[in-house]
């Protein structure tokens, strides 16, 4: 009776409780990809310089995290650098306008995780910005120019109707990153960095960091990638062993209750800079 009950409520029952292994999800068609996809692609074939922004949780740097070691994948060693608000603040204000066009002067400026809705300070910007994110968006101006380029808003909460695309909370904003570069992936790559380096384990992380509901078969197959895998991507694998002498690989006790805890409480400390750092440079 009880199965009967939770089966009607589940898409996916067969996958989500385990008795058939989850089918890799089809790419996300977000409203504006196509046009998000080029810029990144104009600033990979250029010596453009790049700066990644998070946001200031476990999510944003997981997403920071794909972000760079793709870029870095792409050929772009060197030309990236990574910020991060030191307090617990979410998205961009007015001291960004001046950081990105006096002091970064950068080419592309890539948002995660945050700032749909700074859309007046994105104007101000002196470069080309791609916003990646997953909070509700309040307008409607999700491509247009800024000071120095263009900007463009990918959000998994705009539908695309063009796309077959509805509207879908169910994602963390490090998965809004890898759906979105599965895109560029598959236009401009000729191998999968995403799945040769690992990094749906990232989203893996941050699905349950974020708490976000994994009853469907796409963020299935992003968990059984992740805490059912005996192979674990090389940074996370770092810090699992450097925190832990009893795992020998990624689950969500030790995600839930000890990586991701330690990460926000740096952050709460004040010490946000510090925990990007090490999440990016020294795990």
């Amino acid at each position: 009776m009880y199965g009967n009950l939770i089966q009607d409520k589940v898409t996916d029952f067969e996958v989500v409780v385990g008795l058939k292994e989850a089918d890799k999800p089809e790419m996300i068609n977000f409203k504006n990809y196509e046009l998000a996809i080029n810029i990144l692609n104009k600033h990979v074939t250029k010596p453009s310089s790049i700066r990644i922004h998070a946001d200031v949780d476990m999510d944003g740097i997981g997403a920071a995290y794909i972000v760079q070691e793709f870029l870095n994948e792409l050929g772009c060693v060197g030309r990236i650098k990574s910020c991060i608000n030191k307090d617990k603040e979410h998205g961009l204000c007015s001291k960004h306008i001046n950081y990105v066009n006096d002091n970064a002067k950068c080419d592309l400026f890539i948002i995660v995780d945050s700032s749909s809705n700074d859309i007046e300070i994105i104007k101000e910007l002196n470069c080309d910005v791609l916003v990646i994110d997953h909070h509700a968006v309040n307008h409607k101006e999700y491509t247009g120019k800024t000071k120095g380029g263009n900007y463009v808003i990918i959000n998994n909460m705009l539908d695309n109707e063009e796309g077959g695309y509805k509207a879908d909370s169910a994602m963390s904003g490090a998965l809004v990153v890898y759906e979105l570069f599965r895109h560029y992936e598959n236009r401009y790559c000729d191998k999968s960095i995403l799945e040769g380096r690992m990094l749906y384990q990232w989203v893996g992380v941050t699905l349950i960091s974020d708490v976000i509901k994994t009853s469907n078969n796409r963020n299935q197959w992003y968990m059984q990638k992740t805490v059912h895998n005996m192979d674990v991507e090389p940074s996370l694998s770092r810090m699992l062993h450097k925190l832990t002498q009893f795992e020998a690989f990624l689950t969500k006790s030790f995600i839930g209750f000890t990586l991701a805890p330690l990460f926000n409480k740096a952050m709460r400390a004040g010490a946000s800079q510090h925990a990007l750092s090490i999440a990016l440079g020294f795990p």
